[in-house]
Order: structure tokens, then sequence, then C-alpha cells
């Protein structure tokens, strides 16, 4: 069962995934995960990032807020989190600005829905489904849906080590959007290979490529972002 499930999810990765291409910009992007703290089922976090683009020489926007997750099943998670969102109108790096009209401030609540399976002794699956609530300064709201697949592979045998490389991974996400008029798939993030390193029990940080590929006035942009996500648990 658990891999007709992978066998199922991996054809909707190769389905979904972009022609591996890129042609507008260079982009890094850097995240941020603190577990503060954590009593039974539930974790309490704050997450952090900033995105640069222009070839990586300009910040061009910054998110922060806390989550809330209960872990409801061995193998489902559930999350509440909100987001404050600091945007200049660079279209390039997907956010928010079709319109290109300068810098403004966006909230954002999120909810979501990821179950994980452990599919063999070094292999893992997981998604995560997660509905995206809007508030813009200056522009109508909308609500986002975002669908992300996830494989991961252990290099370790049995036990991980208390540093070094852990895990390697690849991913797919799909986004749909209603708002405005609109209801379209018009963003999709496609990270062909990614590797975490464990620096220690509690910390670990994730380098990453990513195709991410846009949809404005029906036309597609693709960029390279090169990623890191630093993770620090309770």
């Amino acid at each position: 069962m658990r891999w007709t499930i992978l066998m199922l999810a991996t054809g909707l990765l190769l389905f979904t995934a972009p022609p591996i291409s890129a042609d507008d910009d260079i982009q890094y992007w850097t995240q941020y995960s603190f577990g503060l703290y954590k009593k039974g089922k539930l974790t309490l976090g704050l997450y952090a990032e900033g995105r640069f683009s222009d070839d990586a020489s300009d910040l061009s926007s910054v998110f922060f807020g806390p989550k809330l997750t209960y872990r409801a099943h061995p193998n489902l998670w559930l999350g509440l989190a909100v987001k404050r969102i600091d945007l200049d109108g660079d279209v390039s790096i997907g956010a928010q600005r079709p319109d290109g009209g300068g810098p403004q401030i966006d909230g954002r609540i999120e909810l979501e829905l990821s179950p994980r399976f452990r599919m063999s002794e070094r292999w893992f699956f997981d998604s995560r489904h997660r509905m995206e609530l809007f508030h813009r300064e200056n522009r109508s709201n909308r609500t986002r849906f975002r669908h992300l697949t996830r494989w991961t592979r252990s290099l370790g045998n049995g036990s991980l080590p208390d540093s070094g490389w852990s895990h390697v991974f690849i991913n797919n996400e799909l986004f749909h959007e209603d708002g405005e008029g609109l209801s379209e798939i018009n963003e999709n993030r496609f990270v062909p290979f990614g590797a975490r390193w464990r620096i220690s029990p509690r910390s670990s940080i994730n380098v990453y490529y990513l195709l991410h590929s846009r949809k404005f006035a029906g036309d597609w942009t693709h960029n390279h972002v090169i990623g890191t996500l630093w993770t620090l648990k309770p």
C-alpha cells in the first residue's frame, strides 16, 4: 500500500513539474525555522525568510511569523501559521504584486495538512496541503492552495550521524489561486535535488536548487533559485 501511494505521487510529480529550463533571474532564498516550545503532540515555532532577486543582489521580500503544529496521528501533522510579508513589488520573486506597484505589507493565515510515511529503512514520503488566506494592502484579498510532494532518502545505516550529510531529497509544489476573478494554476516550484547537513541532534541546514515557475498574463517565467533552510528543534 505504501509503495502504491509512492508510485501515484511520483506520477503526480512528473506530471506537474515544469521543463528544467530557466530564463529570467538567479535568486537566493534563505529560510529559518526555530522550535520555541514543545509539549506532548504540540509544537510552537517561529519562521523567517528572506528572498534576494536580481541575480541575488537585492532583498526583495521578507516573511516572518509564528507557527503551531499538532501531531494528530503518527503519520499526520496539522499546522496553523500567521505571517507578515514585506514586498517590494518585484514580480520576479513571484509574489504577489503582478502590477509592480511598489512596496507593500501583506498578512497571511495558513492552514495545513501534512501526511508523512516511512516507505522503507531509508526512504520517506511526505506531502503538505496548505490553504493560504491573504489580506493585502490596497488590493483585494485572495485564497491560494499549495500541494507539495517530497521524497527523502536517509544516507545513514540505522542511526543518523551527530553531524554530517544525513539526507537527500526531491520535491515539487503546485499552486492554485482564487481571487480577483481568477481561478487557475499559476505557480510551480520544482526541486530536482536537495541535501541536509546535520549540524547537531537539534539543528540542521538544507541546501537545494529550485526551479521557480510563475504565470503572468498567460505567460510563464522561470527563475533559478539557490535555497537554504536552517532548522533548530525545541
